[in-house]
């Protein structure tokens, strides 16, 4: 079974350089997000009410973003490193972290699937990947696995629904779309389960709301695309058509309807 799912679940072709320019973009938008709350956020509650959390704990954030995870669990635990592939992303982190006085989290740029990642060392405590695509095939799974010595939290967006997106993908001539991502979740558990390893699961209903100026929302959109493969001139110009025609009074205005499935475990 192990070897069926190492032979199915491969990392998917994409530009890194792009896929890295894709999140600096979107890190203009998570820069003003606010720190979660252990009281209001249902992924440190579910940390929380397992005791996942503990005083003495070294933590690892994989894909950690601008560190807000990170930030919100500093205080409860011995230190936190984040790591995340965005400049953007870490350097407007460790911009948060230097402003609220923070000392115990230390945050690298690298990709997970690359070979810098041996230099934030091994044996976390807790190790968390939270909404990031950084765990994206049996390898990068499989280093999550092997980096952490205790406890492992997981949560996933699964079966995203976008009509704009759509329309967007449909407008580029890219109808085609892998199903992939809707494995990680069974490809994990089954990897979990026949180590001896019982993973719990919970399943929460979100409703994303956005809006942005055109310009912005182009720009989101077609590095989006580029980091599933090239966007020729004739493709950039049908999406800018199609936003165009979707656009009120300028403003582009997304909903996403999801399932965000949390997995924790414990070797």
């Amino acid at each position: 079974m192990l070897r069926l799912i190492k032979d199915r679940w491969k990392e998917q072709n994409e530009n890194l350089d792009a896929v890295e320019q894709m999140w600096d973009v979107m890190a203009e938008d998570y820069r003003l997000f606010s720190i979660p709350k252990f009281s209001e956020d249902s992924f440190l509650k579910l940390l929380e009410e397992h005791n996942f959390i503990r005083t003495e704990d070294r933590v690892l954030d994989i894909g950690c973003g601008t560190a807000r995870y990170s930030i919100a669990l500093a205080a409860r635990v011995r230190s936190v490193t984040g790591v995340d592939v965005s400049p953007k992303m870490i350097a407007y982190g460790r911009e948060a972290v230097n402003e609220l006085g923070i000392n115990n989290v230390t945050l690298y740029q690298m990709p997970w699937n690359g070979e810098e990642t041996k230099k934030i060392g091994d044996s976390y405590d807790l190790v968390i990947a939270h909404m990031t695509p950084a765990i994206r095939d049996f390898a990068t799974f499989q280093k999550m696995l092997s980096i952490g010595s205790h406890r492992f939290a997981y949560s996933k967006p699964m079966f995203r629904k976008s009509d704009l997106l759509e329309g967007v993908r449909k407008a580029a001539g890219r109808t085609k779309q892998s199903k992939e991502n809707s494995n990680h979740i069974p490809y994990m558990f089954t990897v979990l389960w026949q180590q001896g390893i019982l993973p719990k699961l919970y399943y929460e209903e979100q409703v994303w709301e956005s809006e942005h100026p055109i310009e912005v929302a182009a720009k989101r959109f077609l590095t989006r695309l580029r980091a599933g493969g090239e966007v020729s001139p004739e493709q950039e110009k049908a999406v800018m058509d199609y936003l165009s025609s979707a656009q009120k009074e300028g403003i582009i205005y997304e909903q996403t309807k999801t399932t965000v499935v949390t997995m924790l475990w414990e070797k």
